[in-house]
């Protein structure tokens, strides 16, 4: 167990990586994990479908991105974005995004830190994204090019607080499902808002997939914050929307 890790986290992953084994590796840019199929198990690249949207979409902005990771996790998210906005052609102009990572769990972010994971979570990263991570015979380790852009910030439960910093871009994909009543959902999505600039990512999780006055809740609280669904991203399978600034764009 590397240093950073708590041993019973790195052994839970470990767990949780090996039965993404049963999901198929496709070296498909706009491979479709549905959420059902990867609900639960932390994998690289595991939205790289959304990710490579939000790349397209952001290509003419001039400036170098800031993106929020929220919740982060481990840090499989982030080191994600990284690779395929670095695919994307963003370090050749040295436009590679700052990615910061959040997450309410001191061991997660402790873990996500090291950028080192068990050394079965290589197996879910397609071959194209190789070349960002350095395996042996204990551990996966991510390379310099990808971790020198990503920052873990101290943990911070993101219904509660409302971060300082503006983002251009803030994936929240896996913490509505937790949330238990649209009071808290209501203040997650605000305290979000108020910090971005131009686009949210917003997965929904299989407690709420079905329940569409749920859904419908989360758009309107969007809506009234000056934010609207992009057409172009089709969720269907992802149960995620993307929504767009109406200013920003």
């Amino acid at each position: 167990t590397p240093p950073e890790w708590d041993e019973r986290l790195y052994v839970h992953w470990r767990t949780q990586a090996t039965q993404g084994l049963l999901i198929p590796i496709i070296d498909d840019e706009d491979m479709v994990f549905s959420k059902e199929r990867t609900h639960d198990i932390t994998l690289f690249f595991r939205h790289r479908e959304l990710f490579n949207a939000l790349a397209k979409l952001s290509r003419t902005r001039a400036h170098r991105l800031k993106i929020l990771s929220a919740p982060s996790s481990v840090g499989c998210e982030a080191v994600s974005l990284a690779c395929v906005f670095n695919r994307h052609g963003y370090a050749d102009k040295g436009r590679a995004p700052i990615i910061h990572g959040v997450d309410i769990s001191d061991k997660k972010i402790r873990a996500a830190r090291s950028f080192v994971y068990p050394k079965v979570f290589g197996m879910q990263v397609p071959n194209r994204y190789k070349a960002h991570f350095n395996e042996d015979e204990q551990a996966l380790r991510v390379n310099p090019e990808i971790s020198r852009n990503i920052e873990y910030l101290d943990p911070v439960n993101l219904v509660d607080t409302r971060l300082q910093e503006p983002y251009d871009i803030a994936l929240c994909m896996n913490l509505l499902c937790y949330l238990p009543d649209n009071e808290s959902k209501r203040k997650l999505i605000e305290n979000l808002a108020a910090i971005t600039t131009s686009m949210i990512c917003l997965g929904y999780g299989v407690n709420i997939k079905t329940d569409d006055t749920s859904r419908s809740f989360c758009k309107a609280v969007l809506k009234e914050q000056g934010f609207s669904p992009n057409s172009l991203f089709d969720h269907k399978l992802l149960d995620a929307d993307i929504f767009v600034r109406e200013i920003s764009f």
